[in-house]
Formats: C-alpha cells, sequence, structure tokens
C-alpha cells in the first residue's frame, strides 16, 4: 500500500519530466493517477484536487482512521486496465 507522501512525490517528480501531466492531472485526477502510476483505487475513493495560488492556502487533515495510507492496493492480476501487470497464461 503507497503512503500519500509517496504519491505524492511521484506527482512533483513527474510534474517536472512531463509538461503534459499537469493537464491530465487537472482533467482527471483519479485516472490519471491510475494510469501513470499503475494503482488501483477502490470506487469508494475520490481524488479531489486543489492547486496552490498566492491566495490561497491549503490545509490537508490526515482522517483518524487512515494513518497516513491511501486506500490504493497494487493493480489485481487480471485487471484488464493494467494489461501489463498480469501473469500470463501457463
Amino acid at each position: 500500500m503507497l503512503m500519500r507522501s509517496q504519491v505524492e512525490a511521484k506527482v512533483l517528480k513527474r510534474m517536472a519530466e512531463d509538461p503534459g501531466f499537469r493537464g491530465r492531472l487537472l482533467a482527471n485526477p483519479k485516472a490519471t493517477l491510475e494510469a501513470e502510476f499503475k494503482l488501483f483505487l477502490s470506487p469508494a475513493v475520490r481524488v479531489t484536487l486543489h492547486e496552490d495560488s498566492a491566495e490561497t492556502l491549503h490545509i490537508v487533515l490526515p482522517s483518524d482512521d487512515a494513518g497516513g495510507r491511501m486506500a490504493a492496493m497494487p493493480p489485481p492480476v487480471a485487471d484488464d486496465r493494467h494489461p501489463g501487470n498480469r501473469t500470463p497464461a501457463r
């Protein structure tokens, strides 16, 4: 399971490397995180994106029960959305 700080670090790194990443992330944050980082986020997980500015301060409070973890799991072996992660047929 990935920690929120790990995902945030990956996002910042990708933004520095790929100029189009920011636009994809703004357009559809959940799908972009899943596709770019091969994550499987539960359908119950909602991803909300906020951009900082000189006039806006965002403070994120951790949930009481999450312990800083995101509700992410490695892609299931048979998940067709991540065909590169499937186990070859025997």
